[in-house]
């Protein structure tokens, strides 16, 4: 599968933030909890032109406010 250079994130909090998540593979989020807890996967397509994945995912606060947002796009070939 191939590895995601990294996703981008902005947090909502923050509008000035932006940093990545790096080593992320295509298929899951595995150690987004590391950066955040409560970080999930809350959606994932495949674009029928390229074949690429589309990430969307989100963090939330313990009241399940959105802070934490960012979107992945990453080719499902090697």
């Amino acid at each position: 599968m191939a590895q995601a250079a990294g996703i981008h994130i902005k947090n909502q909090l923050d509008p000035s933030y932006h940093g990545y998540l790096v080593g992320l593979d295509a298929l899951e989020v595995q150690h987004a909890g590391d950066l955040m807890p409560h970080y999930r996967l809350v959606t994932k397509m495949v674009s029928r032109v390229d074949r690429k994945y589309v990430y969307h995912c989100e963090a939330f606060t313990s009241s399940n406010r959105s802070i934490l947002a960012c979107n992945l796009l990453l080719s499902s070939a090697d």
